[in-house]
Formats: structure tokens, sequence, C-alpha cells
């Protein structure tokens, strides 16, 4: 059985879609049955990644060709996992489902003990960082999925 993960940000070009990509790749690497998606609180469905996260993925091994999308209660709803960059995103998701289906705010978490920072706008060296920093903290998260 496939475990579906969502990723959550705001714009949905930097930081969700590298975790997706890290994450996918990550998954194939080790035959974990994982499915990653991601979106963004206040996504503009259709945006290409980011070129500097597109650099920093393909220099890294993951050809990435995303798009951004925006968060759906669809999405909330179909995912195994909803794992969020920030306390707003946490916020924002849970109140999509509140009068839908508060049951499922347990699947919904911080993807790291602090806030992922934001690339956009802070040059290459940010998004450099971010890969490094979603790298390092993917691996452990997705395997205890599995195990």
């Amino acid at each position: 059985m496939t475990t579906h993960i969502l990723f959550v940000c705001t714009g949905n070009t930097c930081r969700s879609q590298m975790a997706q990509a890290i994450a996918q790749q990550l998954a194939s690497q080790y035959a974990w049955p994982i499915s990653c998606t991601s979106a963004g609180i206040r996504a503009i469905a259709g945006e290409a990644t980011t070129v500097e996260a597109r650099k920093v993925l393909n220099q890294h091994g993951i050809h990435w060709q995303g798009s951004s999308q925006l968060l759906t209660t669809e999405a909330l709803l179909t995912a195994d996992h909803v794992w969020v960059m920030t306390p707003e995103h946490l916020a924002f998701a849970q109140g999509l489902l509140l009068n839908k289906a508060p049951s499922q705010w347990p699947k919904m978490r911080l993807l790291a003990p602090e806030e992922v920072p934001d690339p956009l706008g802070c040059g290459y060296d940010a998004y450099v960082h971010l890969y490094a920093y979603l790298r390092d903290l993917l691996p452990g998260s997705l395997k205890a999925l599995v195990l």
C-alpha cells in the first residue's frame, strides 16, 4: 500500500515542490511505497517552480518541471500525511477542514521543529541551504512512515 504525502507551503513554487522532488527521489532510490504532491495556501495554479529551485534540484540529479497548485480541501482529505512548512500553513490547512473533517487534523504536522525558511527573493544560496536542510530532514521522516 502506498502512503501519500502532501507538502504545503505558501506559493508552491519553492519549498513544498523541493520537498516533493526530494521525497520522490528518496522513495524511488529506496523503493519506499510513498507518493508525494505539493500545494500552496496562496498559490496561483500553474506557476513554474522557481529557476533557482530547479537549478539546485538539477545539480543533485533531480530533473524537475513542476507547477504550482492551490491547496484544496480535496487534496487534504486524500493525503495520508500533510507536512507543512510553518505554523501559518498548519492553521490554514486545519481551517479548510474545520467544518468538514476536523478528525483529519492529526495527520497534519510541521515538517520540521522550526519553520522551514522561504528562499524566495533571498538569492541562490538560500535555495542551496534549503536543499541541504530538506535532504538531511526527509530521509528519517520518510523512513519512519514505511517501517
